[in-house]
Parts: structure tokens; sequence; C-alpha cells
């Protein structure tokens, strides 16, 4: 993907052309993301090195340096230019150490020392590189790509050694034998990539569109155009001179925040070379959280009350919820895998019904919000309704077995695809939050119900509403069926054993292999969702035995 935007930067300039200088630029930018980004998957930081590295290289040429560097920043929506000038000093510092001397990427570096200064570039990645990583040089360099083997065409006689210990000079056996010899996939060398295309019938035009629109339908979001609005989104968001909240908020919250953050950068720090992008993102999540606080409470005094906005600013679970919300949206526009979404309740020492009330008010509070993050919220909430509410550690447990009656089942239909209508006024009514709560996991289940259902192409009525009933029982009378478990495992053993009773035939392989086809989850999720279940006595069993070891 980067690779991809490479290319297409240079179109933008001009210099897609100069190959040498191409090769050059690429091998620069994936040293400089091991040595500068630390082999960061950060695509911001990525696209801002990639920026630089074709100032440097490209730049130099004309001595339009600037005029590059401002024309790729206004392309990609990057606002200042600070950072990459800072990578550009990097980048001239870790050349030096690569070549062992001053380098200079303008119109004066020859072909030879182009080629001298690659080899050397190319040499300090190679000992960089891990035995299980990729070799990202096989973009550029033919001898880093991955070809397959050479082999002997089959049913073709080898010509035999010749006996005399000095073997003629030409006889024609080694031309002979190099035509025995063709790659698996022949498309691989140039030559037949050119025969190929020219034996290739050419493709009619295609009808235009009737509709004038049409034509100028917006390009779909590739995922750097997503992270570079999520990135300027987040910048637009980042408070400035708002110090004086912290006189509103109080000394209790104030002291709530800074112990949070504390041992935020202590997770994001574990280890020394990563200290300083840790307190950039920490300040990053302040910054951020303070911004929320204003917004989402102070900005509606006037339509919320007064009184209601004292209570919620003096109330510290909204704090922590605010905090919580504000880490994990930070995160995951910097598509940082430090820590997961329990590891930040558990730093803010938050429940998820606390966390859940907020994730509404959050995705609304500003218009603008990118629908990549509005996605990961209801992804989230989805987490939570069908796997996080139900650990064993949860206080909610025992309170929602009492909300759980089959006469607050709902009928199943498919649930609407906003969130059920939750505010800031679930931090003021506790009950009503309990009640949406159970609403809103009643919802869940029906919409599973009824996705798996058309996945396995189970049409009747009749069967979905049996299924619906025993997962209202299950949840309602065996709750403990779900505790330290998936939603998901208790609805694909509904759907089998109703299928066993109206004689349908499912089995747990049919069943989960429609299932994996619906979410299209890593092998590593439905290992864990299917075949290393723990059971009552902490060991790891397969669905099957969860049927039937359950009471």
């Amino acid at each position: 993907m980067i690779y991809m935007k490479y290319e297409e930067m240079l179109k933008m300039e001009g210099e897609e052309r100069d190959k040498g200088r191409k090769t050059l630029g690429w091998l620069i930018f994936i040293l400089g993301r091991v040595c500068i980004l630390n082999k960061g998957n950060d695509i911001i930081d990525s696209i801002c090195l990639l920026i630089a590295v074709i100032t440097l290289v490209f730049g130099g040429l004309n001595d339009q340096a600037a005029a590059v560097r401002n024309f790729l920043c206004a392309k990609l929506q990057i606002k200042t230019a600070a950072p990459i000038l800072q990578l550009e000093s990097l980048l001239t510092k870790m050349l030096v150490h690569a070549a062992d001397k001053e380098v200079a990427l303008g119109s004066s570096l020859g072909k030879e020392e182009m080629e001298l200064l690659t080899k050397k570039v190319s040499a300090r990645y190679q000992q960089r590189l891990e035995l299980d990583e990729i070799d990202e040089r096989m973009f550029v360099l033919d001898e880093a790509k991955i070809t397959t083997p050479l082999k002997f065409t089959p049913f073709v006689r080898q010509p035999t050694p010749h006996k005399s210990p000095h073997p003629p000079k030409s006889n024609g056996e080694g031309k002979e034998f190099k035509k025995q010899v063709r790659r698996v996939l022949t498309y691989e060398t140039p030559a037949t990539a050119k025969d190929s295309a020219a034996r290739r019938p050419a493709n009619k035009p295609k009808t235009p569109p009737r509709n004038s629109c049409a034509a100028n339908k917006m390009p779909t979001a590739t995922p750097v155009t997503r992270a570079v609005q999520m990135s300027n989104w987040l910048g637009k968001h980042l408070a400035s001179n708002l110090a004086e909240l912290d006189i509103l908020l109080g000394k209790d919250v104030v002291e709530l925040r800074q112990l949070v953050l504390e041992k935020l950068t202590g997770s994001l720090s574990k280890e020394p070379s990563a200290m300083e992008k840790a307190k950039q993102r920490v300040d990053e999540v302040n910054s951020f959280y303070l911004n929320v606080i204003k917004e989402l409470v102070i900005k509606r005094e006037e339509s919320f009350g007064r009184e209601n906005v004292a209570r919620i600013l003096k109330n510290q679970e909204f704090h922590k919820a605010v905090l919580a919300t504000s880490i994990e949206t930070v995160l995951f526009i910097h598509n940082s895998m430090a820590i997961c979404l329990e590891e930040i309740l558990e730093l803010c020492k938050l429940q998820v019904l606390e966390f859940w009330k907020l994730i509404k008010a959050f995705i609304e509070f500003d218009s603008t919000m990118p629908s990549a993050l509005k996605l990961h919220f209801q992804q989230v909430e989805v987490k939570i309704l069908t796997s996080l509410v139900w650990r064993s550690n949860s206080h909610f447990l025992s309170r929602l077995q009492s909300k759980l009656t089959l006469e607050q089942g709902l009928a199943l239909t498919p649930p609407a695809e906003s969130l059920v209508n939750t505010s800031l006024h679930l931090y003021l009514d506790s009950p009503s939050a309990y009640d949406l709560f159970v609403q809103r996991i009643l919802h869940i289940t029906s919409s599973k119900i009824v996705a798996l259902a058309k996945a396995l192409a189970v049409f009747d009525a009749a069967t979905k509403e049996k299924v619906w009933e025993l997962m209202k029982y299950c949840l309602s009378a065996e709750t403990e069926l779900f505790v330290d478990r998936h939603m998901d495992q208790i609805v694909v053993c509904a759907f089998y054993a109703v299928g066993k009773l109206l004689g349908k035939k499912f089995t747990f392989n049919f069943i989960i292999l429609r299932y994996v086809e619906l979410y299209s989850y890593a092998s590593e999720t439905i290992s864990s969702l299917f075949f290393q279940i723990k059971t009552a006595d902490d060991k790891a069993e397969d669905i099957i035995c969860l049927l039937y070891t359950s009471p």
C-alpha cells in the first residue's frame, strides 16, 4: 500500500521515469522507517517520511525542495511541514552514517555515485532486517523479489555430461541445457509479459454512464486518505489554551486525569526508544480530552441546564469514560496497537457500562467526525455487548440477570443501524441506563439470529422464532452460560439445537463455515470462539463440549 502511494506521489511530481532515483528513494524510505520510525506502522508518519524522502531525492535536482514539499503537503492535506523538515534532517544524518561520508542528493550526484549509495543503503537495510520480516526491497530490486524456483522442463531428456576432462568449446549442449530450464510461472519474465500483452485481445470501450453525475463520482477512500482525514480531524480537536478548564473541573478531576495519563505513559513507553512518541500521544490525549469536555458539556449549558452540567462535571465516572474514549480515539487514529480496549478500561478503573453510556453522545458531538472512526466505535459497542459485559469480573452481571426476563423480550426484527437513543442524561438517571443497556443486548441478539439465519438459508419464521425463544430463555434463566463466553457461541449452539429438534441437517462445521463467511474474522479469533472455549473447570474445549456439558 505504501509503495503504491510512493509511485502515485512520484507521478504527481512527474519523476516516475527516473528509475535510479526511484529505487534509491524507496530504499532510503524503508531504511528510514526502520532507523527513524522504529518500524512503526503509523500511516501518517509513513506519509510524512515519504514526502521527506521525495523532497530530498527529487527536490534537489532543480533546487526546488521547498516547492516539492509544499506541493505534496497540499495534495495529501498535510497541514504543517514542520515534522517533514525534521525528518529531512534525520534522513540526512542517516545517509551520512550509511555512506560513511557527506551525501549530496542534488543534480551533482552522478550515476556511479548513485549506484554505490544504493548498494550501501540496501546493505544497511539488510543488516537491520529480521528473519521473520518481509524484505520490502522486492518492489525495486530484482534480486530481492520472491519468485518461483527454477526447475527442469518435464519429459525432456537431459544432456549427458561430456566424458572428456576438457569439454568441447561449442557444441550447442550448453544452449540446449539452458532451454530445458524454465520457471514454473513463465509470465514472471519480462519477455513473456510483453508477448502475453500483445496476444491479449483489446477490450471494447465501456458505455459512458447515462447519468452525468456518475462520471464525476468521488473516488473510493483509500487507507492513506482515511488516515490523513482522521489525523486532520484530530488536529482540529486538539485543545489550545484550555488550562482555565482545570479550574472549572476541580482539583479531584485534575488529579484523576493526571493519574490516568501517568499510567498511560508507562503503558506506551515499555521501551526507552518509545518514550518520546509516548509523551506525544499522551499530550494529544490530554488535549483531546479537554476539547471533548468543552464541546460535549460546557457548550451545551443553555440547552442542558446549568445544574445538570454541574452534576455531570462532578461525576468522576463520566470523566473516566471521556478519558478512555480519548485514549481509544488517539490510538485508533494513529493505528497503534500498544494497548487494547480492555487494558484501557483497567487503566481508567472504568466499568464497561459507564464506557458504553458515552458512546452515542461521543459519536454525535461533532457532525464532521470521520465515518471510519464512527464505525470503529460502533464495533466497540458490539464487542462490549457480546463479550466484555459477560466477563466474570463485571459488576453488572447480577443487575443484568434481574433485568433480563422473558416479559422484556423484543420481537424478532433486525435492529436499527444506529445505536439506541442515549445521551448525557444517562449519567443523571442510572435506572434508565440499565434498561437501555438490556434493550440493546436484546437488539444485538436479534440481529445475530437474523444474520446467521440468512447465511444458513433458513427462511421459515418458525425456526428463527424457536432460536429467538431459546436465546431469550438462556439470557433470563441461564445467564451463567454467558459468563466468560462470547454471545456468538451461544447463538451457534442455539441454531444447532433447534435444527436437531426440527429435523434440520445442521452440523457444527456447516454453521461455523457460514459464520466465518458472514463475519470474516481472523483464524485466531475463530479458534478462540469455537475451538478453545473455557469450561467450568478452566479447561479449553471445543464448541461441542459447550453444548453437551451445559445444564
